[in-house]
C-alpha cells in the first residue's frame, strides 16, 4: 500500500494531468480553428507539463518500492528513461510546429478573437496551477513537485507571449502570430532537449552539482573523529543521490570506535542532504596522535 505522502503526491499529479490535457486540447483546437500557430504551439508546450508530471508520478511510485534482488539500488532510473522517451516526442512536435510557422510567415493569417480569449484563460489557469502545486510540494517536502510547479509558471509566461502576439496580429500585424509560433516552438525544443540531456546525465552516473558535493565534503570533514576525507564519490540516481567515501581516523582507535565514527558520518550526511538515497563510508587509518 502506498504511503500517505505518495498518495497525496499522486492526487496532485493527477489533477495536474487532467487540467493540462483539457487546457492543451482547448488551445490546440482554438488555435487550429482560429488560425493561430502561436496558440497551437502554446497548446503543445502545455504537454511538457504532462510529461514532467508523469515522470514525477513514476518517481513517487517506483521510489516507494523497496530494492529487490534484481534491483539493489531501486528502480528510480526508469524515470530517467521515461523522460527521454517523452522528450523525443516533444522535440518532434516542436520541430513540426516551427516548420509550419516558418511556412506561414510568407502568407500570414489574421487570427480569430477566440484565440486571445483562450490564451487569457490559459494564463489564469496556469497561474492557479503554479500556486496549487508549489503549496503541495512544500507540504510534502518534494523538490521535484516544486520544480514541476515552476514549469506551470513558465507555461503561463508563454501564454502571455502568445496573447500579445495574437492581439497584435488581429489589430493589423498578422506576421506576429507565426513569429510567436516559431518562438514558442523553439522554447519547446529547447526545454525538451535540456530535459533529455539531464535524464541522460543521470543514466551515465554523472556527479551531482558542485554545491551538493561541497555540502557532502564539508559535512563529512566536520564530523567528530574524522581526520580527513581521503575520497568522495557521488552520482545521480533519478532525483536522488548515491555516495561513497573514504575517511581517515586515528589508527589507535578500536574497530568498534571506527565503526561508530563511520555511522556518525552517514547520519550527518543524510541530515545534510535529504535526497541522499544511500551512502557507504569506508574507514582507513590516518595519523596517530603522536605523529600529528
Amino acid at each position: 500500500m502506498a504511503s500517505a505522502r505518495v498518495s497525496r503526491g499522486i492526487r496532485v499529479g493527477l489533477v495536474t494531468i487532467v487540467v493540462n490535457l483539457v487546457l492543451a486540447a482547448a488551445k490546440v483546437a482554438a488555435g487550429w480553428w482560429g488560425r493561430s500557430y502561436a496558440l497551437v504551439a502554446d497548446g503543445v508546450e502545455s504537454l511538457t507539463d504532462i510529461g514532467t508530471t508523469l515522470g514525477f508520478l513514476a518517481a513517487l511510485q517506483l521510489g516507494d518500492r523497496p530494492p529487490d534482488a534484481d534491483h539493489p539500488y531501486g528502480h528510480r532510473r526508469l524515470e530517467s528513461e521515461l523522460t527521454r522517451l517523452l522528450t523525443l516526442g516533444l522535440i518532434a512536435a516542436g520541430g513540426l510546429i516551427g516548420w509550419q510557422s516558418l511556412r506561414s510567415l510568407g502568407q500570414p493569417l489574421r487570427p480569430d478573437w477566440v484565440v486571445p480569449a483562450v490564451a487569457l484563460v490559459s494564463i489564469g489557469v496556469k497561474e492557479w496551477m503554479f500556486h496549487y502545486t508549489v503549496r503541495a510540494g512544500r507540504r510534502l517536502a518534494s523538490p521535484a513537485l516544486v520544480a514541476n510547479a515552476w514549469h506551470h509558471r513558465s507555461d503561463a509566461l508563454t501564454s502571455v507571449v502568445t496573447l500579445v502576439a495574437v492581439v497584435g496580429a488581429i489589430l493589423g500585424w498578422p506576421w506576429l502570430d507565426p513569429l510567436a509560433g516559431l518562438t514558442v516552438a523553439g522554447v519547446i525544443v529547447w526545454v525538451a532537449a535540456r530535459l533529455y540531456w539531464r535524464a541522460t546525465r543521470e543514466l551515465i552516473d554523472t556527479a551531482p552539482p558542485r554545491p551538493i558535493m561541497r555540502r557532502l565534503m564539508d559535512t563529512a570533514r566536520k564530523t567528530p573523529g574524522v581526520q580527513r576525507v581521503m575520497r568522495l564519490r557521488a552520482r545521480l540516481h533519478g532525483d536522488r543521490v548515491l555516495a561513497d567515501l573514504v575517511i581517515a581516523v586515528d589508527p589507535g582507535l578500536t574497530v568498534e570506535r571506527g565503526h561508530d565514527i563511520a555511522e556518525s558520518v552517514e547520519q550527518a550526511l543524510h541530515r545534510a542532504l535529504p535526497e541522499l538515497l544511500d551512502v557507504t563510508v569506508h574507514v582507513e587509518p590516518g595519523l596517530s596522535r603522536s605523529a600529528r
